[in-house]
């Protein structure tokens, strides 16, 4: 039994064929090596046994943004296990050894969508963000003329498109920095798009559109319009988009549907808020890679401080350890030690560190789970450390 690289093309082979039997041929949601989407094979990892490939997984490489800096991340996509080898560890055997390679290219955070959220928060990924799924009735929506927001086809993504993502999400927080082939996997994903620009021709938003063949959230999603991506520069051009410009598709679907951050408000553009779908689901699951480095190269808002933070790590060896942070008006600098004598400010496993790091949970959220063990006198400094975030990751890779 052995882990290597997917090196040769009968290995593809193997492993399509695998992801076929596992995930059915059908199934879109999915991204997988192809010429459209190339990998490089050192990204492909496989478990053979007997020299028969039966779980295999490959990584995405990404820059991400998070709290204000710059991490390498390795996206994980295209985990799946051999009917009749599951449940014997292989898939564990993988992350583990994936774990090791992430940690040696510097790679010192990890990102995956799950089909599993048990299984992905027992390999250490916290919950990252969650999105609405709404889908409306065209005719449910409040229209309203906006004749300076007109919304203009383009063949695809123009430099001012690019130029005004850039600006919106400048002040973002976790999000994926994109490159041309991030781009070029984003226009895929629609049918059509469309600029909006203001008197003095800047683009002051933007949407992506596609006509729904299949979805498994919505109701009859072939009479579906989508929104693929949007951007707005101000509420002005969001209600254009939403109660003007897309309720002139009611000709050719009779439902929209979007997918928006928990705190967007979509609810007050339509008359009847029971609508077909509206539905909260955890979209991202992120998992560290490396505590010691994390915690170096984040940007805390307090100017001097001192703290102590004990990790437990089932995967990671070299995250079992505690961690005393300090910081002043210089420099921040990490300690690690194996054991420490007395009582440190947190005690927490590595999935909780995730979404406390993350921000997708606060500090006080976190004290209320097993997993999370916080000296009450030290509750407001890691509060202010580590303040909750409003997370919506926009890329699926």
């Amino acid at each position: 039994m052995v882990i290597r690289n997917l090196t040769a093309d009968n290995d593809l082979e193997s492993y399509k064929d695998m992801f076929d039997i596992s995930l059915g041929t059908n199934y879109t949601g999915l991204l997988f090596p192809s010429e459209k989407f190339p990998i490089p094979t050192e990204n492909i990892f496989g478990k053979f046994v007997g020299g028969k490939l039966v779980s295999a997984l490959f990584l995405v490489d990404y820059d991400i943004k998070l709290r204000g800096n710059k991490f390498r991340m390795a996206g994980v996509e295209g985990v799946t296990t051999l009917p009749g080898f599951r449940g014997k560890g292989f898939s564990k055997e993988i992350f583990t050894h994936i774990f090791k390679v992430m940690n040696e290219r510097q790679q010192y955070l990890s990102v995956l969508f799950p089909t599993s959220h048990y299984l992905y928060e027992r390999r250490g990924y916290g919950i990252a963000d969650e999105q609405v799924f709404y889908q409306f009735d065209l005719s449910n929506i409040r229209k309203k003329t906006f004749p300076q927001h007109s919304f203009i086809p383009v063949k695809n993504f123009t430099t001012g498109i690019k130029q005004f993502y850039n600006e919106c999400t400048r002040k973002f927080d976790f999000i994926a920095l994109r490159d041309e082939f991030s781009w070029k996997l984003k226009a895929e994903q629609a049918d059509f798009y469309f600029e909006s620009k203001d008197v003095n021709e800047d683009t002051v938003g933007y949407c992506l559109l596609k006509f729904l063949k299949a979805h498994y959230l919505f109701k009859d999603p072939s009479n579906t319009i989508h929104i693929v991506e949007a951007f707005w520069k101000d509420r002005t051009t969001k209600h254009a988009l939403f109660q003007d410009f897309l309720p002139s598709f009611s000709d050719q679907r009779k439902y929209g549907s979007v997918v928006l951050p928990l705190d967007e408000n979509f609810i007050a553009m339509v008359y009847n808020p029971i609508l077909p779908t509206r539905t909260i689901k955890v979209s991202s699951r992120i998992r560290v890679i490396n505590v010691k480095k994390v915690l170096k190269q984040l940007s805390y808002s307090v100017s001097s401080f001192s703290i102590s933070i004990k990790v437990s790590d089932p995967y990671c060896d070299w995250n079992n350890k505690t961690f005393n942070l300090y910081k002043n008006e210089t420099q921040i600098n990490v300690e690690e030690t194996e054991h420490i004598d007395g009582q440190v400010d947190l005690v927490i496993d590595i999935v909780a560190f995730a979404e406390l790091i993350v921000g997708s949970k606060s500090i006080q959220d976190l004290s209320e789970f097993p997993g999370c063990l916080v000296n009450s006198g030290s509750l407001e400094l890691l509060q202010e450390l580590f303040p909750k975030q409003k997370n919506y990751f926009r890329d699926f890779f």
